[in-house]
């Protein structure tokens, strides 16, 4: 005997949703151009502006699925930047980034929290000179349609993090010292990205 046509229907739609790959909550953006990474350290108590114009991040996020969202970042430190020539070439060296020995810096997050309306923190770990160290990166967050591309959406972050150099390696030699550039680094981002609905 036959099922009845009510249930052969929905066994069939079960069949579809089984064989249906699970959809994944938090949604791949694309991060546009004019995000920046910047920093701010100082010199003989002088602020001292710099950025690193090449970067690449990895981001997957859903503010309602912040246990599957991730943040990674990867930085060229050879592109450092300054806007002065001789003081980049300091940057670069060995006695503080060393570039040609370590040219990338990485940040991968572990677990991202809201703390308030549109205030997140990325708990995860940030890796220079080859050595790693847990961070918390606080950060706010907007999102909205694209007025441009209504199949997308905007996303707008920007936060920042305050650094030890030293704790990084970042000073050897005569640059262990404080006494001209201080021990702490401020590091902001200021990320747009966009992702489709």
């Amino acid at each position: 005997m036959r099922p009845p046509r009510l249930l052969r229907l929905a066994i069939a739609t079960l069949g579809l949703c089984l064989a249906l790959p699970a959809t994944v909550g938090a949604a791949a953006w694309t991060v546009a151009e004019g995000s920046a990474i910047r920093f701010e350290a100082y010199q003989q108590g002088a602020p001292v502006q710099g950025a690193f114009p090449r970067f690449t991040a990895d981001i997957l996020f859903d503010p309602d699925d912040l246990a599957g969202s991730r943040i990674a970042v990867e930085i060229d430190t050879t592109s450092v930047t300054t806007g002065h020539k001789d003081r980049d070439a300091v940057v670069r060296s060995p006695n503080l980034l060393d570039v040609e020995r370590w040219p990338s810096a990485r940040f991968a997050s572990a677990r991202i929290e809201k703390v308030g309306d549109d205030a997140y923190e990325a708990h995860g770990e940030l890796t220079l000179r080859a050595v790693a160290k847990e961070v918390v990166l606080p950060f706010t967050l907007h999102m909205a349609d694209d007025p441009r591309d209504l199949s997308l959406r905007r996303a707008e972050a920007r936060g920042e993090l305050t650094i030890s150099r030293l704790d990084f390696g970042v000073g050897q030699g005569e640059w262990a010292s404080t006494a001209t550039v201080g021990d702490k680094v401020v590091i902001a981002i200021e990320i747009t990205a966009t992702a489709r609905r």
